[in-house]
């Protein structure tokens, strides 16, 4: 089948472009003819689409200002909605909404594949937001099926939209990011997006608490509009000559800073997955984290690595694993395994593709479906 999947953007480095990517490989692997569909794209961060037929909304880059945005919207759901009657289904990773005015004028299936959920503006007037609930939950309904990236997100479209969905995890290449005994001894690496919201900053103050010969390397995309982020996350990391930080890495940076973690750090609690995480543990590093959002469904607590409540805690479990090498060698090797068997590519092209089979032919039966209750 051809098959689209639509991202807004290309041209950074991050989470959701990297599940996008995973569904164009995996509808690729199943045999199907995937089409890229985006505003802009950048071919030296993301060369393998080179490879691809790519339908670009925009050629310029994206303004990152809120008129931009929505020009992009704009601009997106017209292509969306011009294009849609030449695929035989499309996996929509953003622009929920566009697969109201696509179902319109053609008949394509859409899947939706909801990973960070637009909900309302809870700023809003209560009589406005009622409204735009409403209109949301009607909009998100319109495609044939939903997707949620964790139980977190399927949860939160439940509370606020009413909208049902099936969970299914995002990938993790176990071949490129692969486990690796090679470790830097007492060096804590993380890496996440940086983003004001995220408040990395304040793993660099946790990290001055830590005595010892110890090393942290923090690393993410950082867009250029965060110039005032990027100056004071500088400062922090001027007062701590054992922190070290990295803008912008490329995989290759990212994988070598997985292999030489002795173990990874992650503190925002909210994110809806945290791929991060599992490409970390898929490296053989345990993590220390945060309870609370996707990176629960994530760590298997006390096995791969420690979910914890406070600062206190945070730093009392990364002391136990720097002190206790081989309790978090074997750790590392469960946090491997654990990567390998939930979030390996393989199970996620298999769970694909009985979506398709669903979706496409309405067969139902054995789905094996992830996150469900009780799984």
């Amino acid at each position: 089948m051809r098959l689209g999947v639509y991202w807004r953007s290309f041209a950074t480095l991050g989470g959701a472009p990297r599940v996008a990517m995973s569904i164009i490989d995996a509808l690729e692997e199943l045999g199907h003819e995937p089409v890229v569909l985006t505003n802009e794209c950048d071919m030296q961060l993301y060369p393998t689409l080179l490879d691809e037929e790519i339908w670009c909304a925009r050629k310029n880059l994206l303004s990152r200002s809120r008129v931009g945005k929505v020009v992009d919207a704009i601009s997106a759901t017209f292509l969306l909605t011009k294009r849609s009657g030449h695929l035989d289904g499309l996996f929509l990773t953003g622009m929920y909404f566009a697969s109201a005015p696509m179902k319109i004028v053609s008949d394509t299936k859409i899947i939706l594949y909801v990973h960070a959920p637009v909900c309302v503006d809870w700023t809003l007037d209560p009589t406005l937001r009622k409204i735009s609930k409403k209109i949301e939950g009607k909009l998100y309904r319109s495609a044939d099926y939903v997707l949620s990236n964790s139980k977190l997100t399927r949860n939160t479209l439940r509370e606020h939209l009413k909208l049902d969905s099936e969970v299914l995890y995002p990938p993790v290449d176990t071949d490129f990011f692969s486990y690796s005994t090679k470790r830097e001894a007492n060096t804590i690496v993380s890496i996440c997006r940086l983003h004001p919201k995220k408040r990395s900053e304040l793993m660099i103050e946790y990290f001055k608490e830590l005595k010892g010969n110890n090393r942290f390397m923090l690393a993410g995309f950082l867009e250029d509009r965060f110039t005032e982020y990027r100056r004071r996350l500088m400062e922090i990391a001027a007062q701590d000559n054992r922190v070290s930080l990295l803008f912008n890495p490329n995989d290759e940076e990212i994988k070598d800073l997985y292999q030489s973690a002795t173990l990874f750090w992650y503190i925002y609690a909210k994110e809806e997955f945290g791929i991060p995480v599992a490409e970390a543990m898929s490296c053989g590093s345990p993590v220390v984290a945060f309870r609370g959002g996707g990176v629960s469904e994530i760590v298997a607590n006390n096995l791969t690595g420690f979910l914890v409540c406070s600062k206190e805690e945070f730093l009392e479990r990364t002391a136990f694993l720097l002190n206790n090498p081989d309790v978090c060698r074997q750790m590392g090797i469960a946090a491997r395994k654990y990567v390998e068997n939930a979030f390996g590519c393989d199970t996620f092209a298999k769970r694909l593709q009985k979506i398709l089979i669903h979706v496409f032919y309405g067969h139902n039966s054995e789905l094996g479906f992830v996150g469900r209750d009780g799984c």
